[in-house]
């Protein structure tokens, strides 16, 4: 709920940090840390239980990519398990038998296996914490399980990894089939997927790709969500927001991304500044915050993100590349603690997506307003298509009314 403004030359934040020069960069004061400090946590993934704790549990294979697309294959397997009745398990260790990425790829074309302290996500931070972060426990990473072997179910590809036979899209089809056609498992059992969860579209009727992901990621499961993040946000206040004003949260994917590398994946800043214009026409307060990185994800030519790679990444842009922002009365914060900035996109009140799995994780626990581009059949039903800006015009009101009414 908006609160009245105390004082309108101090506004109050969340936190109450130093409030920082909208006309640059955001800096800390030397006796502020970068980000909260996280406090143990002790709350379960109630995502993770709904089925009793008989109900048989999927566990399956570490990406070994980027920070978005490990956290997503896991929400997307979480929402796969509770449409089946099963609970979710969590993740097996790349250094176990259920390698995902020697069983996908093979060992050639996977690398080395990096995994544990090791494991860095696409922006240069330890990889168990996020899990943690968006689904509250560390009880979701496994070097192996203990199930006896009779009641574990182990998915077995027939393939192998191929560049000539199409790379991992046969694989993950011949995953999805295996798994539509297994019979329901015993209780207690453990069904394992050697590989990583694939995208849910997989999962979709044909020529009904269309809200797919609305059948899976439903209200009561969105809710199951939020619940096993609240002990994640509550160690890591939004303090960036103003509490007295309207939040936006925008991720700029630029760090791994240029106009000419991966254009498929990169959005010109001018979206952003019509996105921006549009939100102020509803809401003339707006706090809107920019959250990108200027470093590319890893080392060219290493595949695994580790230790080593997270301290040879390529600066790709500057920050005055960003200075357009700035001078639309936007803060921007690069280069950050990533779980700070899924916070802020986890509980904004306007939220607007990059073409980013990094964005798309943490959006699908906000229930207010979520804008996001044109990115095909992984949409939630409830969000707002940018594919024009008459459409974003027309969505905006009924969808702030929406958290308005919420919030009240």
């Amino acid at each position: 709920m908006l609160q009245p403004q105390a004082n309108a030359s101090q506004p109050r934040r969340r936190g109450a940090p130093p409030q920082p020069d909208r006309g640059r960069p955001l800096r800390r004061s030397s006796h502020h840390s970068p980000s909260p400090a996280p406090q143990p946590l002790a709350c379960p993934c109630v995502a993770c239980e709904l089925h009793g704790a008989r109900a048989p549990r999927l566990y399956h294979g570490e990406r070994t990519d980027g920070t978005g697309s490990s956290l997503l294959s896991m929400l997307n397997a979480a929402a796969y398990a509770a449409s089946r009745g099963w609970n979710y398990g969590g993740i097996l260790r790349n250094t176990g038998p259920h390698s995902s990425a020697r069983e996908l790829l093979g060992p050639v074309h996977a690398g080395k296996p990096v995994t544990g302290a090791q494991r860095m996500t696409g922006h240069g931070q330890p990889f168990d914490p996020a899990i943690e972060f968006f689904l509250g426990s560390p009880r979701l990473i496994h070097e192996r399980i203990d199930t006896p072997a009779n009641r574990t179910l182990v998915v077995r590809l027939e393939r192998r990894f191929s560049v000539a036979a199409g790379g991992s899209a046969p694989l993950i089809r011949e995953m999805t089939s295996k798994l539509k056609a297994l019979p329901p498992p015993p209780p207690d059992a453990a069904v394992v997927l050697p590989g990583y969860f694939m995208d849910l579209s997989h999962f979709a009727e044909p020529g009904r790709a269309e809200g797919v992901y609305d059948a899976f990621f439903s209200p009561p499961f969105r809710a199951a969500l939020r619940a096993s993040a609240a002990c994640g946000l509550s160690a890591r206040p939004v303090w960036h927001f103003d509490a007295s004003r309207p939040s936006v949260a925008m991720h700029v994917r630029r760090g791994d991304v240029t106009a000419a590398r991966h254009p498929g994946r990169f959005t010109s800043d001018e979206f952003y500044y019509q996105m921006a214009a549009a939100i102020r026409i509803h809401l003339p307060q707006a706090d809107i915050h920019v959250f990108s990185s200027t470093k590319d994800q890893f080392r060219r030519g290493e595949r695994n993100h580790s230790l080593e790679n997270a301290a040879n990444r390529v600066m790709l842009h500057s920050s005055s590349s960003f200075d357009g922002y700035r001078q639309r009365g936007m803060q921007v914060h690069l280069d950050g603690d990533p779980l700070e900035a899924s916070a802020h996109l986890m509980t904004a009140n306007v939220v607007v997506l990059a073409k980013s799995a990094f964005s798309w994780a943490p959006a699908a626990f906000n229930p207010h307003c979520v804008i996001c581009q044109p990115i095909g059949v992984n949409v939630l039903r409830h969000w707002i298509v940018a594919n024009d800006m008459l459409n974003v015009s027309r969505a905006l009101p009924s969808c702030m009314q929406s958290w308005r009414n919420q919030s009240s």
